[in-house]
């Protein structure tokens, strides 16, 4: 479980950092719509990716048997 939890969490993080820059270089090039969506859009969507991304390393963390209880 830890395992997919952390590939998750890799995937969902450099997704995430590659949207940003992606949303980011869009707009200070002088693009205010990419696809359909503003890139204000993209960059929030881009932090909900990298959110995802932090939640699935803290639930592998947390399942971790080898874990000290405080």
């Amino acid at each position: 479980m830890a395992s997919i939890l952390l590939t998750i969490g890799w995937l969902a993080g450099a997704a995430g950092v590659l949207l940003a820059v992606f949303a980011g270089a869009a707009r200070i090039g002088g693009l205010y719509w990419l696809g359909g969506f503003s890139t204000g859009t993209v960059l929030l969507g881009s932090m909900v990716v990298m959110m995802i991304s932090c939640l699935g390393f803290l639930a592998a963390l947390s399942t971790r048997r080898d874990a000290v209880d405080c």
